[in-house]
């Protein structure tokens, strides 16, 4: 094969390579990093820049040079697929498989059908929701009421993806439906409204994409880590009017019944914990197998915060968990030969500023300027000492694979 085919063919492969590892949730420092690897694999010159919605590519030297750009929505995590892709990727840097037969695969990946399907979805919705209740300090009363507003946003959910005009609203609508929700429990079984929309939301509120937002900003991917970092903000907006508009009905409704909460025991806690790791499986798309590892990086990265936080502070408390977390989910990609993320993104969902960072924005809608920025400058803490503690975890254990 001559030099100009080979390249053709490798900068066919690596487009689609990227378009499939960026659809399914790779950040553009670790998508950057490994094409780059890729490339010195293949013996060919390759340099990458990735934004959340483009990838530029220079491929090839001299007269053989290719540049290249796609068009990319932003992703949503699928680390079964992101897991295939990775092994793909591996496979053709070891001369195991060549380049054409490599894209085929990737076309097949990409094309495959999700493994978990709309009611599973919706379930993990509802317990995950219902999961986030317990770590709010919310009684079985408030536990029901968020499993029901987690179960409406799974229906949500499953409808927008039937009627793609309605994804640009998604955020309103479903911020718009969980504070009714959250309404409505509160009048007829006197739980908190607070804690119940929040449960239901924290799933949708940006905080992994927060903390994505500013790893890449420490890593140096400036522009890629401005324009998270803006979306995530836009979207924190959509939910705090969907919030505010849901919140109106309470006008139409009685007066919320004054119930004295149903406590939970402590052991409660890590029952939620596991519960909250078997629907992120479902809602990050991974692979049943993959359930023990990430329980156990949940479980460590919770409970690593909270005694961090004794001797640190709450917010600094979250550095020992992001190392914790790192730290596993780079055992995870030594030992294994699987991606990191497998591990490391549905870990650190229990450790995101999403909540911190949802009340922020409520407290500045309802004119509290002082205590909504004070609380955006908490979130910002905790972002920065998560991503913070997940960078020094790759000096105490270096990753053997870039993902």
């Amino acid at each position: 094969m001559d030099k100009g085919t080979s390249t053709a063919a490798a900068e066919a492969f690596l487009l689609r390579l990227a378009r499939g590892l960026h659809q399914f949730g790779s950040p553009a420092h670790r998508l950057e990093d490994a094409l780059g690897r890729l490339c010195n694999h293949l013996g060919i010159e390759g340099d990458f820049f990735v934004m959340p919605t483009a990838i530029f590519a220079r491929i090839g030297s001299g007269e053989n040079q290719k540049t290249a750009l796609e068009r990319v929505s932003p992703g949503s995590h699928n680390l079964e697929k992101l897991s295939r892709l990775d092994r793909l990727a591996d496979a053709v840097a070891n001369g195991r498989l060549g380049l054409e037969a490599a894209e085929k695969q990737i076309c097949e990946v990409m094309s495959a059908p999700d493994r978990w399907g709309p009611i599973a979805t919706i379930l993990a919705f509802a317990v995950g929701s219902a999961g986030a209740a317990r770590f709010f300090g919310g009684g079985a009363h408030d536990l029901f009421a968020a499993g029901l507003a987690g179960l409406a946003l799974g229906l949500l959910e499953i409808l927008v993806i039937r009627w793609p005009d309605a994804r640009r609203v998604f955020e309103v609508f479903a911020a718009l439906v969980i504070s009714i929700t959250a309404v409505v429990a509160a009048s007829f079984f006197g739980c908190s409204a607070q804690v119940v929309t929040l449960s239901g939301l924290i799933i949708l509120v940006p905080g992994l994409t927060l903390t994505i937002a500013m790893a890449e900003l420490a890593t140096q991917h400036l522009a890629s880590g401005t324009a998270r970092l803006t979306g995530a903000i836009m979207t924190f907006f959509l939910i705090g009017f969907g919030v505010s508009l849901g919140s109106r009905t309470a006008i139409f409704l009685p007066e919320p019944q004054t119930m004295p909460p149903i406590l939970l025991p402590p052991w409660s806690e890590p029952v939620a914990i596991v519960a909250v790791a078997f629907a992120l499986v479902v809602l990050f798309r991974a692979h049943p197998r993959d359930t023990p590892w990430i329980t156990a990086a949940g479980l460590i990265g919770f409970y690593g915060a909270r005694f961090g936080g004794i001797f640190l502070g709450p917010e600094l408390g979250t550095f020992v968990g992001g190392v914790l977390v790192g730290v596993a989910g780079n055992a995870f990609a030594r030992f294994l030969s699987r991606p990191s993320a497998v591990v490391s993104v549905p870990g650190i969902m229990l450790l995101v500023p999403g909540a911190v960072g949802y009340r922020s924005l409520m407290s500045l809608m309802e004119r509290e300027t002082l205590l909504g920025i004070e609380t955006a400058v908490t979130a910002a803490v905790v972002a920065s000492a998560l991503v913070t503690g997940l960078l020094v975890a790759n000096i105490i254990l270096p990753p053997r694979r870039p993902l």
